[in-house]
């Protein structure tokens, strides 16, 4: 009786998986991305400051960021231009992510054999 069943379960074909979809929080990944984005434009303008490389990203990206140059303020002042553009660029994509995501809705999913 037990290798009928065995048998049986075997050939059963698996139950398709399925992905939820949650929204996002928007302040959250705001406040993430923003930080992200102002330590990569500090480091950048520190590193052209103090090492050499990347003195021309910093000075094209100055006539974007005003105040932003491979100096020590220079650096500071990209790291807040880069937080707050981080900040509004974050919220944006992801209140946009939640608008297009329908929340709490079940897709199936089936995996590659």
């Amino acid at each position: 009786m037990r290798g009928s069943f065995h048998l049986h379960m075997a050939k059963r074909k698996p139950a398709p998986a399925k992905i939820i979809i949650w929204r996002a929080h928007e302040l959250a990944f705001a406040k993430s991305f923003g930080i992200i984005c102002g330590l990569y434009l500090l480091t950048v303008g520190l590193i052209a400051t103090y090492i050499g490389p990347g003195r021309g990203l910093v000075e094209n990206l100055g006539m974007v960021y005003y105040g932003y140059e491979p100096t020590l303020t220079g650096s500071f002042i990209g790291a807040l231009w880069g937080a707050a553009g981080g900040f509004i660029v974050g919220y944006l994509a992801s209140w946009l992510y939640n608008k297009f995501a329908q929340e709490g809705k079940v897709y199936p999913y089936f995996p590659k054999m």
